[in-house]
């Protein structure tokens, strides 16, 4: 009567020792995808930390002047150039007849 149970306890040993060389084959197997998932999961990192200072320096060049901002300030500076001219031509002729008054009230005075 207990042959069948050292018979079922043999087989059973069997079937463990296949089940556990199996589970170590699936682990061996595995160890390469685990290595990846680890490295998978550092790069995903990485492109979220890109990621964020990709979106910072898209907001900085979003704020920076354009070519036509330049332009404008251009044409405004050189508007601002012909006026600064105008009113140096106008000071000369203040200066000059700022000399005539000065001249003039010199000569007066000496009379």
């Amino acid at each position: 009567m207990l042959d069948w149970i050292e018979g079922f306890d043999a087989a059973a040993g069997i079937v463990g020792g296949i089940f556990g060389f199996s589970a170590f084959v699936v682990a061996w197997l595995t160890r390469p995808s685990r290595v990846n998932a680890t490295k998978i999961e550092e790069l995903q990192t990485v492109n979220a930390e890109l990621q964020g200072r990709v979106s910072e320096l898209e907001a900085v060049i979003a704020n920076q002047p354009t070519r036509d901002d330049f332009h404008a300030l251009t044409l405004k500076l050189s508007e601002m150039g012909g006026q600064i001219s105008t009113v140096s031509t106008e000071l000369q002729a203040v200066s000059r007849i700022a000399i005539r008054i000065d001249d003039f009230l010199l000569n007066q005075g000496g009379k």
